[in-house]
């Protein structure tokens, strides 16, 4: 049954050289679009001859119209195949330049010829996902056709497949005209040269194994599979899965044993958490100074002075919120000063002692401001020489501290700085009746660093 006149083609033709353009391509394009109609119009036509010279002048100067003729030719030639996939590239490719009534044809054509072919579905079986190549009748099938049907005439047609490291595989297949999709499988057998083993256990017993994304068995498999890289994947439910690339070497065997986790094996608790560290302790030394003025004991009549000197202090508190401490502070030291008078020199020497509970208040941090308020007792023991005269006395009062500074966090060691001032009463010994000092209270300032850990 003749689908288009040979006429056509000679329209075609001499519209397309009618716009041919005149460059190197087009030149060769035309001589051989011109031996293609001569071969056409042959009595009789040689249609394998022109289809050769059209398949030329389209590789020169690819035009839909070409396309057009070279299915002309494969009709033709009983070619029904090859005939439509040229019309549906020519459809495909086409910028408009074919009218309504050329598409409106064309669609006809592969319809009528779709009535004349059968298809096959080739299915390549074959281990690793390994590239295949299949030919019809010697020709080969575009690796991306493979998922679709395969258009061949009625009649007999020889199949192959090829895979490297796998034996040819062939099949001859006898189709009519209008069966669709009739079904060729291959499942390629491995090259005994290109084989090894591959044993697969699993715990537990009833887990699920696939090989290169293919489920083979449940629990264990032992067999044959390519030498190479093999992608083994076991899974069970409320399993954790297990995939892992296993290496399979020619004419060795490679054993894979899996034991799978439990999810809930898998599911760490959350560590329990860890406990506050409330308590601490701290130890420094501080630099401190004061002002006293002597009393009738001393002859002095309230002349004030000086007295500077350093100190130990320790710590122990707790913490209990994240900016609330509450400690106990110590701290003993001694002041000193040495001055001239008319009747010969003075000396003044303070033994300082404070015990007083304390309240600070920080902020949250790595580096954290802090400030402490302190009320307890301070007590003074004085040993004066003065013009000659020895003076000694002791006495205690109630004190009240204020400082401010700056702690470092290092982990569970601390260093913290500080200044200070506190107010406190001063006395004499009543047993000896004698007032030492006349300011009371009296003030008493300085700096602390301490070194600390919590524990």
């Amino acid at each position: 049954m003749r689908i288009w006149r040979g006429a056509g083609v000679v329209v075609v033709g001499l519209a397309w050289q009618a716009r041919a353009h005149a460059d190197d391509a087009s030149i060769r394009a035309r001589a051989h679009f011109a031996a293609a109609l001569k071969a056409y119009e042959a009595k009789p036509p040689d249609l394998e001859g022109a289809l050769v010279e059209f398949r030329a002048a389209y590789a020169e100067k690819p035009t839909a119209s070409i396309l057009r003729n070279i299915a002309l030719s494969l009709k033709g030639l009983h070619r029904y195949p090859e005939a439509m996939a040229a019309l549906e590239q020519m459809l495909a490719e086409d910028a408009g330049s074919l009218s309504p009534a050329v598409r409106e044809a064309a669609a006809k054509a592969l319809a009528d010829m779709e009535r004349e072919i059968a298809t096959l579905r080739v299915t390549v079986q074959v281990a690793g996902q390994r590239p295949v190549e299949v030919r019809v009748d010697g020709q080969l099938v575009p690796e991306a056709s493979l998922s679709r049907s395969i258009r061949v005439m009625p009649g007999s047609h020889v199949l192959t497949a090829r895979s490297a490291g796998f034996n040819d595989a062939s099949a001859t297949v006898t189709v009519d005209r209008g069966q669709v999709d009739v079904p060729v499988i291959f499942a390629m057998e491995l090259a005994d040269e290109a084989r090894g083993g591959l044993a697969i256990t699993t715990d537990p017993p009833a887990a699920d194994i696939s090989v290169d994304g293919a489920f083979i068995a449940r629990g264990s498999w032992r067999g044959e599979v390519g030498a190479g890289k093999h992608q083994v994947r076991v899974t069970a439910s409320a399993y954790a899965p297990f995939l892992e690339d296993v290496v399979v070497r020619r004419g060795r065997g490679a054993n894979v044993s899996v034991h799978l986790e439990t999810l809930a094996a898998l599911a760490k608790p959350a560590p329990p958490p860890v406990p506050a560290r409330i308590w601490y302790v701290a130890a420094g030394g501080a630099f401190e100074s004061e002002t006293l003025a002597l009393g009738p004991g001393f002859n002095e009549n309230g002349a004030r002075h000086g007295v500077t000197g350093g100190g130990l202090i320790g710590e122990i508190g707790v913490h209990l919120g994240k900016s609330f401490s509450f400690q106990l502070t110590g701290e003993t030291g001694q002041l000193e000063t040495h001055y001239t008078l008319d009747g010969g020199s003075a000396r003044v020497a303070v033994l300082d002692w404070v015990l007083a509970p304390e309240i600070v208040f920080h902020t949250i941090g790595r580096v954290q401001f802090f400030t402490g308020f302190a009320l307890g007792g301070e007590g003074q023991m004085t040993d004066a020489s003065v013009a000659g005269k020895e003076i000694s006395g002791a006495g205690s009062a109630l004190m009240g501290l204020l400082e401010g500074g700056l702690q470092w966090n290092l982990e569970r060691s601390f260093i913290a700085g500080a200044v200070f001032v506190d107010t406190h009463g001063v006395s004499g010994d009543d047993g000896q009746r004698l007032l030492l000092y006349t300011n009371s209270p009296a003030s008493r300032f300085g700096v602390r660093l301490l070194v600390g850990y919590d524990l």
